[in-house]
């Protein structure tokens, strides 16, 4: 119990359990362990992350649509944009679902809303913010959501050093949204590439060719095979003049 007189300033840190009291420049702290709600929401996360099965998904395919889900006035969501149209010029549509980043529930809503859009990646973003502007993103039920999307998702919350339980439900985490963008852009330019190499087809060995039978003076017949022909030699250097005439067409 604590007793006190005057101005008293209270801090609950509740993944570390610490109650911070401060009174007249003076600072008494009392350590007891996580708190109940720290250690529910944990344990939540945990059976969310163990109902998942199979790896999380990955993009598999072209990249022609990002569904972002932000805030309205994020200057994250802001950047984001701003840095993928510079960056990718054509080809690829962004689709923003704005919600309160605040609560977890409107957070989660939008999760499923982008899942629903069709697009080949869900981005989840905020830029900058305190540990209690950060801390909708450790809730369940936005982890819930990133666990039931077909698609992959990424992460992108806070600054550098921070770090939420929603990136356990995610294949790609980024520190910032400026991060996320020139991953996203790194994503699109990695599947165009792969998608324009052209399929060249060695030629196929050949069976060596039999000669007929021969019938020497000893009356013992003989059979040889005759040497394979020569193949051509593909090297890489052939292969890649190969491509490199095919993209100057």
């Amino acid at each position: 119990m604590f007793c006190v007189e005057g101005t008293l300033s209270l801090r609950v840190e509740e993944e570390e359990g610490a109650l911070s009291l401060e009174l007249e420049g003076r600072s008494v702290i009392e350590n007891r362990g996580p708190s109940r709600r720290f250690q529910e929401q944990r344990r939540a996360l945990d059976e969310i992350a163990s109902e998942r099965s199979g790896p999380l998904p990955l993009l598999d395919c072209a990249l022609k649509k990002v569904a972002l889900v932000s805030s309205q006035h994020s200057q994250g969501r802001e950047d984001f944009e701003a840095i993928l149209k510079s960056k990718v010029t054509h080809g690829l549509s962004i689709e923003t679902f704005f919600v309160n980043l605040t609560d977890a529930q409107s957070i989660a809503d939008g999760i499923t809303r982008a899942g629903r859009s069709g697009a080949d990646l869900i981005v989840l973003t905020l830029g900058g913010g305190s540990t209690e502007n950060l801390e909708p993103f450790n809730e369940p039920a936005v982890g819930r959501a990133l666990v039931r999307l077909a698609q992959p998702a990424m992460v992108a919350i806070g600054h550098t050093c921070n770090s939420v339980a929603s990136e356990r439900f995610v294949a790609y985490t980024a520190n910032t949204p400026t991060h996320a963008a020139y991953k996203v852009c790194r994503l699109y330019f990695q599947h165009q590439r792969r998608d324009r190499t052209p399929n060249i087809e060695l030629a196929p060995r050949r069976a060596p060719l039999p000669i007929p039978a021969q019938v020497d003076s000893h009356g013992t017949e003989r059979r040889e095979l005759r040497a394979e022909p020569p193949r051509t030699a593909w090297s890489s250097e052939s292969i890649s003049q190969q491509i490199f005439r095919w993209v100057q067409r």
